[in-house]
């Protein structure tokens, strides 16, 4: 009965739910275990889908410095598929910032094609090995990291973001 319950909760959301009404930020809540919410953001590496690019978050920061937003999403993934038009917008609005899309909790393949179905104007990566999943946790997916030029976490959304929230998030990076 439970299961049924869950089941038809989350279909009812699904369907009958609008684009906007998905657009959730999850901030203040608890956070899983070992999730990063102040500090030094871990050190990652990845491979970008289409131009084959390493992006080293240590190297961006040694050599650009300028603000990261780290998006976690999977193919799978609704809400992901949701915030991506947005994140684009200000990826384009926002040349100061680097925005970076990867990957987690899914294949290659399926993570691949998402990337080329949706693609956006900032680089797409898969986590191949696994570590920035680990790195950073989150309780679902989308999961947005916002980093400054120095390599410090500055907030941590977990949930589809849109635009205004994006806007809000660089706003606190990056000094206009």
């Amino acid at each position: 009965m439970t299961v049924v319950v869950l089941v038809g909760v989350i279909g009812s959301q699904l369907i009958g739910s609008s684009a906007d009404s998905t657009r959730t930020t999850v901030e203040g809540s608890a956070a899983p275990p070992g999730a990063p919410r102040s500090g030094a953001a871990p050190d990652f590496t990845v491979t970008a889908f289409f131009d084959g690019a390493t992006f080293r978050l240590s190297d961006h920061i040694a050599t650009d410095g300028r603000p990261v937003i780290l998006n976690l999403w999977a193919s799978w993934c609704y809400p992901c598929r949701v915030e991506m038009p947005d994140l684009d917008a200000a990826a384009l609005a926002h040349p100061e910032v680097q925005f970076v899309g990867i990957a987690v909790e899914d294949t290659p393949a399926s993570a691949l094609g998402f990337a080329e179905e949706v693609r956006v104007s900032y680089p797409l990566a898969h986590d191949v090995d696994g570590l920035v999943d680990i790195h950073y946790p989150a309780p679902g997916l989308p999961a947005t990291y916002v980093i400054d030029g120095s390599g410090e976490f500055v907030r941590v959304a977990y949930g589809a973001i849109s635009r205004p929230q994006i806007e809000a998030m660089i706003s606190e990076v990056v000094g206009h």
